[in-house]
């Protein structure tokens, strides 16, 4: 599946009443579909529940050309529109029905028992936006998300409200109202503080508080402000002490507390960090707040970030009736090693009241559970068993319940590793099926350790076509808004036919068709109507590891295009073909933001063209068709060239037996070797200079060859010298 971005639609507003959710829908494949945020989501669904699946059944349908899984679901909360039963059923496309399977990768899966929020439409597949309208829910938070499930909920129901969240209760200040946000900080500001705690002044600390104002010191100190007015310290209400910081006090419009109220049409933020939290097995935000304001029309709002632009918190209106202890939990946060907190204050243009202080702040931390130090190697493939040894502490001496879970995709669960061995020290484990490009933790019972990145250079789904593998395929040019469509396809198939040398793989093209989309035996491309939101599908049947028959279908209600520049709002045919026929290959989606430059990349985006192959796709594709083959290097050399490091060269007899090289080093003060560079062979290439810019005399050189299968071979060591 491929994820593109969103396509400007007049939104439906009829809310969803059917008395069961019995949708055609597609067929199980692989499918492109455009990225949707949470407003996004909102804004396409009709309805959206809390559920606990209850049952679910496959079977064929269409004259057994398609097999669909029907999913039963028991309605606990409607958190925005309307059902019309308390349980619904999903009609979900793919399934295993004997012998047979046909699966699309972003099909949300479903488990008797799991519970889930669903974003659902009255369309052609009503779970909105594919894998990303399910919001698997764990221990009563939302997975994937920086919330509870009822703050998750609360922040919905604001959103569905077309507006910030909040709730009326007249002019005056009511009852303090507390709701879930996600804010966007001020736009033109993008220089943060990159200081520690101790640098920024703010010690001496006790080991576990990464920071704590009090405001009785300089002020701004570590804060950054940003409004007019904006935050500022003052002595009208201290919670303890002399001082406490009051929303409007500072600024060319600043006030003051002790004669007047906040200004009108504020937006005030006060920020700090980033601060670390990748070592750490808990964290929480914790300070004192009183606040008197418009009941649901201003707001003071707290809250934390991942990246100094969407701070995810909540928003509190009213009156509080004094101070207020509060805590914001940053466990979601644990494994970042940059993270801000925020305190906002932002009004309408009426009625103002005294406003927001706040005092006594303090960030949390607690050490404990497992800590990552190493992953070697910390890039290899995913679903090809291949294993990589995570060196650390604390993993506990056996695992237990513990796990090792590899990224994803945001928003959905992580994968879940085979284990070969386990020590407090030492984990071996094989890179799991459909991982990403991303963080790798170790859970244990005492929490979640630091996040550790790790890249996934290709991930295989288990399966391949029969030998001979030549599967011809068949081009329906339907689509009326663009010319040469069946050419552009084509050549998406010769771009991965040109890197199958060395294997017995090809893509054969059969001609024109007007066939409709099943399994028939044929295996085709065309165009569709109203497929489900997505872009292309990819519809894949097989049985145990061999691949039967595969079909793509392209929306044929987004615009298409084969122009030499692909024209904003269109997609352009060649890029979204290469990528749906790298399913056809047996390849994965990859989600993590390093993998972007890759076509099996699963986002994408109107306007974007990636028409040919790198590296770690064509190594995906060697790997799954070619046999392994023996090789050896013909010259190896290494010298130190002046100041610039050493260069390291060698000949390799057959570029074709091997599909990539990683240089290897070691000083006499290493205890042993490290990795510092991966190079990906090519056609016709037997030369290789690499440069090593941190080379010194007497470095000590490996090169180890990559072959289909991932093994490594290690080939003699040189040490580097002078070059003059």
């Amino acid at each position: 599946m491929y994820l593109g971005g969103v396509r400007t639609v007049q939104r439906v507003c009829v809310l969803l009443c059917a008395v069961v959710l019995l949708l055609a829908l597609a067929p199980a494949g692989w499918a492109l579909v455009p990225r949707m945020d949470l407003p996004a989501l909102v804004d396409r669904s009709q309805a959206v529940i809390v559920g606990t699946v209850t049952g679910k059944r496959s079977r064929w349908e269409e004259n057994g050309g398609m097999i669909y899984t029907y999913v039963t679901v028991r309605v606990e909360e409607v958190v925005a529109g309307a059902v019309g039963r308390p349980v619904i059923t999903i009609k979900c496309p793919g399934g295993t029905v004997g012998d047979i399977t046909c699966e699309v990768s972003d099909v949300p899966s479903f488990s008797v028992g799991e519970r889930a929020i669903l974003f659902l439409r009255d369309e052609f597949f009503n779970i909105v936006g594919w894998h990303q309208g399910k919001k698997p829910i764990r221990n009563g938070r939302v997975v994937g998300e920086r919330m509870s499930a009822t703050a998750y909920s609360g922040l919905i129901r604001g959103l569905a409200r077309r507006g910030r969240p909040r709730v009326r209760t007249g002019r005056g200040a009511g009852p303090l109202i507390v709701e879930s946000a996600v804010l966007r900080a001020p736009r033109g500001r993008r220089v943060g503080l990159r200081q520690t705690p101790g640098a920024l002044g703010i010690g001496p600390l006790a080991p576990d508080v990464l920071m704590s104002d009090n405001f009785e010191g300089a002020w701004p100190g570590a804060w950054t402000q940003y409004g007019n007015p904006t935050w500022g310290k003052d002595d009208y209400k201290p919670h303890g002490g002399t001082y406490s910081v009051w929303c409007a006090r500072d600024g060319a419009a600043g006030r003051d507390p002790a004669t007047q109220n906040y200004a009108n049409n504020m937006n005030a933020w006060m920020v700090y960090g980033p601060f670390d939290l990748s070592t750490y097995s808990s964290a929480s935000l914790d300070f004192y707040f009183w606040l008197y304001s418009q009941s649901g029309s201003d707001f003071f709002a707290y809250a934390a970030s991942p990246d100094d632009v969407d701070y995810y918190g909540y928003l509190a209106s009213g009156n509080s009736g004094g101070w207020v202890h509060e805590q914001l939990d940053l466990t979601d946060y644990l494994g970042d090693p940059t993270v801000w907190i925020a305190f906002i204050f932002q009004s309408n243009n009426t009625v103002t009241f005294k406003g927001a202080f706040v005092d006594d702040v303090s960030i949390v931390a607690e050490t404990g559970g497992a800590v990552i130090n190493s992953i070697t190697p910390d890039e290899e493939s995913a679903g090809t068993d291949t294993e990589v040894t995570i060196d650390g502490q604390d993993f506990g001496a056996s695992q237990g319940t513990s796990e090792v879970q590899f990224y994803y995709v945001s928003g959905e669960p992580n994968k879940v590793a085979n284990i070969v061995s386990w020590s407090d020290t030492e984990i071996v484990c094989t890179v799991p099926q459909r991982a990403s490009s991303g963080p790798v933790t170790v859970v244990t019972p005492a929490g979640t350790s630091n996040g550790y990145p790790f890249t996934v250079t290709f991930g295989y789904l288990g399966r391949r076509w029969p030998d001979p593998p030549v599967p011809s395929y068949e081009i329906y040019e339907n689509t009326t808004d663009c010319a040469g469509e069946g050419a552009a396809i084509q050549a998406a198939a010769n771009e991965w036919n040109a890197w199958t040398s060395g294997t017995d793989f090809e893509f054969s093209y059969a001609g024109s068709t007007s066939r409709a989309y099943g399994y028939d035996g044929h295996n085709i491309l065309r165009w569709n109507n109203n497929i489900g939101g997505a872009i292309g599908i990819c519809t894949t049947w097989y049985t145990g590891s061999t691949i039967l028959e595969c079909d793509v279908r392209f929306e044929d209600n987004f615009d298409w295009a084969t122009d030499p520049v692909t024209p904003g709002g269109s997609y352009d045919v060649q890029t979204i073909a290469l990528h749906e026929m790298g399913h056809w290959l047996s390849l994965a989606d990859l989600y993590g933001g390093s993998d972007s430059g890759k076509v099996m990349y699963g986002f994408g985006s109107t306007g974007q063209q990636k028409r040919e192959t790198v590296a770690e796709d064509r190594l995906g594709l060697n790997w799954i068709y070619s046999e392994p083959t023996i090789a050896s290097l013909s010259s190896f050399s290494a010298a130190l060239v002046g100041r610039i490091g050493a260069l390291v060269e060698f000949d390799w007899l057959d570029p074709r037996e091997v599909v990539g090289f990683e240089l290897h080093r070691r000083s006499p003060a290493m205890p042993a070797f490290e990795r510092t560079r991966t190079l990906w062979s090519e056609p016709n290439r037997q030369h290789y200079r690499i440069l090593d810019p941190s080379g010194r005399p007497g470095m000590m050189y490996q090169v180890r060859s990559i072959y289909p299968d991932g093994r490594r071979q290690r080939h003699g060591s040189i040490v580097a010298r002078p070059a003059f």
